[in-house]
C-alpha cells in the first residue's frame, strides 16, 4: 500500500480518537512506522513472527497497551465500537485496519515523548514505542519524508 493509502487509514481511525489525540504528528508518525515496519505491503511478519497489521504490533504489546492506564481505557471503547468482543482483539489487527491504527496510536500515545515533526525526534519516538528488534535507521529518512509528502499532498488537495 502507498503512504497515501496508509495515511487514508490512519485519518479514518483517529475519528476514533479522543480530539486531542489527532493531528498532523500523529498522522505523519503513524504513517512513518507503518512504513517502517512493512511498507504497507504485510500483515503478518516475516518469515513467521508474532507481529501483526501494516505496523507490525505483537501480541504482548496489544496486552500490555490494553493494560495501560492512559490509553487503554479508550481503546477498549473503540474495540466495541467496531464491535470487537475483548477475546477477538489479536486476531482483529489481522483483518481491521481501523483497530490496528487504532492499537497503533495508542502505543505511540503510551509513552510521555512528544511529538514533534522533526525526522531525528521522531526516530527516537519509534525506538521507543515500538522497540525493534532489528533497527533500521538507514530506512527512516525515506519513510518519514515518504509520509511528510503524503500528508502535505493529501492536505493541499483537500485545501
Amino acid at each position: 500500500m502507498d503512504p497515501r493509502g496508509l495515511l487514508y487509514i490512519v485519518k479514518a481511525a483517529e475519528l476514533l480518537w479522543p480530539e486531542p489525540w489527532r493531528g498532523k504528528a500523529p498522522e505523519v508518525y503513524l504513517t512513518a512506522i507503518a512504513l517502517q515496519e512493512s511498507m504497507g505491503l504485510a500483515r503478518y511478519q516475516r518469515p513467521s513472527g508474532p507481529a501483526l497489521s501494516f505496523w507490525q504490533i505483537e501480541p504482548q504489546t496489544l496486552d500490555a497497551v490494553i493494560q495501560h492506564p492512559r490509553v487503554g481505557p479508550p481503546l477498549l471503547e473503540i474495540a466495541d465500537r467496531l464491535d470487537l468482543q475483548p477475546g477477538q482483539l489479536r486476531e482483529a489487527l489481522r483483518y481491521s485496519e481501523l483497530f490496528a491504527a487504532s492499537v497503533a496510536r495508542a502505543l505511540l500515545r503510551s509513552i510521555y515523548l512528544p511529538l514533534a515533526l522533526d525526522r531525528g525526534k521522531a526516530w527516537q519516538v519509534y525506538l521507543e514505542a515500538w522497540r525493534p528488534g532489528v533497527p533500521r535507521p538507514g530506512s527512516w529518512a525515506s519513510c518519514w519524508a515518504a509520509a511528510v509528502s503524503a500528508w502535505e499532498k493529501l492536505h493541499q488537495q483537500a485545501g
